[in-house]
């Protein structure tokens, strides 16, 4: 039987590995920085940088992407070649590095092959740092890394859900990130607080550190207060994340709806109640409507994306994979259940009901999406 690969720890563990293992020694030859969170990403050149300071060398910067100002490939490559003028050995940081990895038809880059001579030198010492987006674990230069005694790291985003085998909301990685950091900026948030931070901000670590920033300097105010909610309020994604089960971004949503409003496309913010009412419900009934088509098509063994089609529901291309796995997490019965509760709802509006917050609460509660049936194989 074949090894299991070990899991790959989160982005906050490699921080942790990645400072333990350069408070032991110099920088290694090279590291490759690749992932979407970009707050990640400096961090790890932070780290690397502030080591390479300590040990003398030189830092020169530079930006892999030629479309921006700062690009000059020929000052990269020279930094790469050449000794450094000021100290023993030079730390080359390249961001949005992504394009100068790309071959030349079959051949390497100039970059690539000028990284490969550099590593391979054996007239100076000093390191190479390349971050980006995107970069293949397959690439050369990433293989090649934790080879010099550096090391890649992953900066992915953290999950802002809770996971099937644990359901809890507090237990996220966002939120536990989130409690974690206010700790280190002596600002302790409880798991409850950082959930409604984390809620009302997004998954923006660089946001999420500027609330904390705010938290600290608000002379004791309540923490609704200095956060507020600067998520998307419009009506039709708070729908959105009520009909997927989305608890807490719904509940949110709603919050910040019947407090602040919307701003519509004319610039006009929209703060009446009933107004408010109408337009979440309608949001709400179709996107429901468009799940029950797709559920009943699933049942009978037609793509729900064309079932959906065929009851007069056109989607995005983009949106087709979003649909399908939406309508697969519930059963077909649980669909039209929900769509006799929000229709009951839009009856009771018709008939004088005024519709408030916790009307839509209420729903928002009994479609909380249910945590996933998992086996042990």
């Amino acid at each position: 039987m074949a090894a299991r690969k070990k899991k790959e720890a989160d982005p906050p563990r490699q921080l942790i590995e990645l400072e333990a293992s350069l408070g032991e020694r110099a920088p290694g030859r090279l590291y490759v920085v690749r992932g979407e969170e970009r707050y990640f990403r400096e961090r790890a050149l932070d780290l690397i940088r502030k080591r390479a300071e300590d040990e003398g060398w030189e830092v020169s910067s530079h930006i892999g992407n030629e479309r921006h100002p700062d690009y000059n490939l020929s000052l990269l490559l020279g930094d790469l070649s050449g000794g450094s003028l000021f100290s023993a050995a030079r730390c080359v940081i390249v961001r949005e590095s992504a394009a100068l990895l790309k071959k030349a038809g079959n051949a390497d880059s100039a970059f690539v092959r000028a990284a490969k001579a550099f590593l391979g030198s054996t007239d100076s010492v000093g390191c190479l740092v390349i971050a980006a987006d995107s970069i293949r674990a397959d690439n050369a230069l990433a293989k090649a890394a934790p080879e010099s005694g550096g090391a890649v790291l992953t900066c992915r985003k953290l999950w802002d859900s809770p996971a099937p085998w644990k359901p809890d909301p507090r237990q996220t990685e966002l939120v536990l990130w989130l409690v974690g950091r206010s700790r280190e900026l002596k600002q302790p948030l409880t798991p409850e607080q950082a959930m409604f931070v984390a809620a009302a901000t997004g998954n923006d670590l660089f946001a999420l550190e500027a609330q904390l920033e705010k938290i600290a300097v608000s002379g004791g105010k309540a923490l609704q207060e200095i956060v507020g909610w600067s998520t998307d309020g419009s009506p039709f994604k708070v729908a959105e994340d009520l009909v997927a089960g989305e608890l807490q971004r719904a509940v949110g949503g709603i919050e910040q709806l019947f407090r602040g409003g919307f701003r519509e496309k004319d610039g006009k913010r929209l703060v009446d109640h009933i107004g408010l009412s109408s337009i979440l419900l309608s949001g709400i009934l179709g996107q429901v409507r468009q799940s029950v088509a797709g559920s009943r098509a699933a049942r009978v063994g037609v793509d729900p994306v064309e079932g959906a089609a065929r009851a007069g529901w056109k989607m995005a291309p983009a949106r087709r994979a979003e649909f399908t796995s939406r309508v697969q997490s519930r059963s077909s019965d649980e669909w039209c259940r929900m769509l006799e509760e929000v229709t009951e709802l839009e009856q009771a509006a018709r008939l004088g009901k005024q519709l408030d917050a916790n009307d839509f609460c209420l729903l928002a509660l009994r479609w909380k999406r249910k945590p996933a049936r998992t086996g042990r194989g």
